[in-house]
């Protein structure tokens, strides 16, 4: 009688080491299907952020006119950021800007076998940051109606030497190939635009 207790205790004890480790065999096969899971929601996340970020925030899969529009996004975004934040802040987001757009762009164009495809417009974007960054010591910034018309000449002319890619810029465009190739020619139009802004504004602001 007392053999037949023991192995009953027995056999108890060894359904319930089974059915805990099988408990936690499901709970680590469940840890595992999440775990996978929530990497690559993760994975996906981050290739949409980076998708939004190298076409300009979206701008660049408008179907016309994309980098105009990235350049006008850039530029109410620069003006929020100029009447909010000081001169190093804005310098400070300008150069995270171009240090990400070039991996972003780099990573793009191998993936899509392009160069500086019309979807690609953060390259206008970090232009006219660049132009505004050089022309940031002569903005008005505690005049709203003169730092916007000083903002919206630099849009202009950056969006003339964007188009029109006169001198170096059109050499940089054709030649320079790669992520470099593809924003330094917006940056070469920018340190253009930031020139004549310059000049303009000595005479009439």
């Amino acid at each position: 009688m007392k053999s037949q207790k023991k192995e009953e205790l027995i056999f108890n004890e060894y359904i319930q080491t089974f059915l805990i480790k099988y408990k936690n065999f499901n709970l680590n096969i469940n840890l595992s299907i999440i775990r996978r899971k929530i990497q690559k929601s993760f994975f996906n996340l981050k290739k949409e952020i980076e998708y939004c970020f190298v076409t300009g925030f979206c701008m660049g899969l408008l179907p016309k006119l994309p980098g105009t529009f990235a350049s006008l996004y850039a530029l109410i975004l620069s003006l929020y950021l100029i009447k909010h934040f000081d001169y190093a802040v804005y310098l400070f987001i300008t150069y995270i800007f171009f240090i990400l757009g070039l991996k972003s762009i780099k990573r793009y164009e191998k993936e899509n076998n392009v160069h500086d495809s019309p979807e690609t417009a953060i390259d206008e974007v970090i232009g006219m940051f660049f132009a505004i960054s050089l022309s940031y010591p002569f903005l008005e910034k505690n005049d709203v109606y003169i730092l916007f018309w000083q903002g919206f000449i630099i849009f202009i002319l950056f969006r003339i030497f964007d188009i029109l890619k006169p001198g170096y810029i059109k050499e940089i465009d054709k030649n320079v190939q790669g992520e470099i190739g593809t924003i330094l020619d917006d940056v070469i139009a920018g340190f253009y635009s930031a020139i004549i802004f310059i000049f303009i504004n000595s005479f009439f602001f």
